[in-house]
């Protein structure tokens, strides 16, 4: 687990993540997290997370 802090980002900006991977190693069923200046978040994310 880690926690991540967004100091300053573009708009657009994003963190895909999940718990499983396709057999061509990309992110089954991604969850796309828009960031925000000053937004704080762990990953893995837990289940219903929000930024």
């Amino acid at each position: 687990m880690a926690l991540d802090l967004v100091i300053d980002c573009d708009p657009g900006c994003a963190t895909l993540s999940g718990s499983e991977l396709n057999g061509d190693g990309t992110i089954r069923n991604p969850v796309r997290m828009d960031w925000e200046p000053g937004a704080a978040f762990v990953t893995p994310l837990a289940s219903g997370t929000r930024m």
